[in-house]
């Protein structure tokens, strides 16, 4: 599917009556965040909404888009860079940053730590080893999850640069390490939930499955059985399909649920839940040096399907729908134009709300599209 550029540059004008590309996409947002520095992370908090953007100037920003436009609310600066942050239940804002524990700027070895933001006065509770050993993990945190345990507890499931994963448990005001998951042999970069199953993915080139009962690999996917060949950068869960979502098209049936993947190889995999590859592509062009960064599944409420956000490290970002894996369009410089789209590495894509997603770049740049037609047509192809 082509994109109108006249349509798609923010005007949402198009005066050829008899023009034959699709008016299903625009923007409506563009602008610096934070000037020249990477935004890791993306989170969207509902009430406002406000968007919390975490990058490499060790601060996150919170914009809210209550008017329409983005206004900076609130600046919560953090003692390194922002590597990423979730939102919880609504109000539940946690994030990994880096800190610099010799308090010499001439001589950094940061550690990670993730870090519970308290919305009431901004302050920021560390989940830390212990007092002799202030961090979560002794490198860099890409990625973690937040879920309530079968105890009704919260819990912190963190994934080190050093190839560890690691559990806490919140007790006392504070998150206690509770457990360890090792595996790995480098940096742990993506990690999603299913039930009682934590997928991992690494710059091993692996992705393993952990159970979460006993805390063991059940299963280790690797170029052999049709993994990845370079590091994996993330993963994302895609949820089962209605039968509304599956008209017409010839693809199988998904009653459970997906967990995607993606790589700096370039390729996204589509995995079964039991770690069975049920879709390889989307490799973008052999030996270019062109990998995916991003993934996120946007329920494209207009047409009642679910459509998989890809972004790359040359600033693209593609759309598959969740169904087929179809193609459907490409935000780049072809529908676009350069001063309306990402030229750089898209680290980080988030659900907005109001048909609304919005994703963030290399150069500190924040893009926020929204959808005013269906981006599927009924047979799960194009709008």
């Amino acid at each position: 599917m082509k994109l109108c550029k006249f349509f798609t540059l923010g005007t949402m004008e198009c005066t050829n009556k008899n023009c034959t590309y699709s008016h299903c996409l625009s923007v409506v947002s563009d602008f610096n965040a934070h000037p020249k520095s990477p935004i890791k992370s993306v989170a969207v908090m509902p009430d406002g909404p406000q968007v919390l953007t975490g990058a490499m100037d060790n601060s996150i920003k919170v914009w809210n888009f209550s008017q329409g436009k983005p206004e900076l609310s609130a600046t919560v600066p953090t003692v390194g860079a922002v590597q990423h942050i979730e939102v919880k239940d609504g109000n539940t804002v946690v994030l990994s940053c880096d800190e610099n524990l010799t308090g010499d700027p001439k001589n950094n070895v940061p550690v990670g730590i993730v870090k519970v933001l308290n919305p009431a006065d901004s302050s920021l509770m560390s989940v830390k080893r212990s007092d002799e050993m202030p961090y979560t993990h002794p490198q860099s945190i890409n990625s973690f999850v937040v879920l309530t345990g079968p105890d009704g507890v919260p819990y912190i499931i963190s994934a080190g640069g050093e190839g560890l994963i690691r559990m806490w448990r919140f007790n006392a005001n504070q998150f206690e390490h509770v457990g360890v998951l090792e595996g790995h042999i480098r940096g742990v970069t993506s990690l999603v939930l299913n039930d009682t199953y934590l997928w991992s993915g690494s710059i091993d080139t692996t992705i393993r499955v952990w159970d979460l009962n006993t805390l063991k690999c059940v299963c280790t996917l690797t170029s052999t059985n049709g993994g990845h060949t370079s590091p994996i950068s993330c993963l994302v869960a895609i949820p089962p399909s209605t039968p509304s979502q599956q008209p017409n098209t010839q693809a199988p049936a998904n009653t459970s649920g997906y967990i995607a993947s993606g790589s700096l190889d370039g390729d996204v995999k589509i995995w079964s839940l039991s770690g069975e590859l049920v879709w390889s592509g989307g490799h973008i062009a052999e030996g270019t040096g062109v990998g995916i960064t991003s993934l996120h599944v946007f329920q494209d409420l207009l047409g009642g399907q679910q459509v998989l956000l890809v972004g790359l490290t040359d600033g693209k970002i593609m759309a598959r729908s969740c169904v087929t894996m179809n193609l459907l369009f490409s935000l780049d410089i072809t529908n676009f134009g350069p001063n309306n789209i990402h030229m750089q590495t898209v680290w980080s894509i988030a659900s907005l709300g109001h048909s609304c997603f919005v994703s963030s770049d290399n150069t500190g740049r924040v893009i926020v599209w929204k959808a005013y037609l269906p981006l599927i047509d009924n047979t799960g192809t194009n709008s």
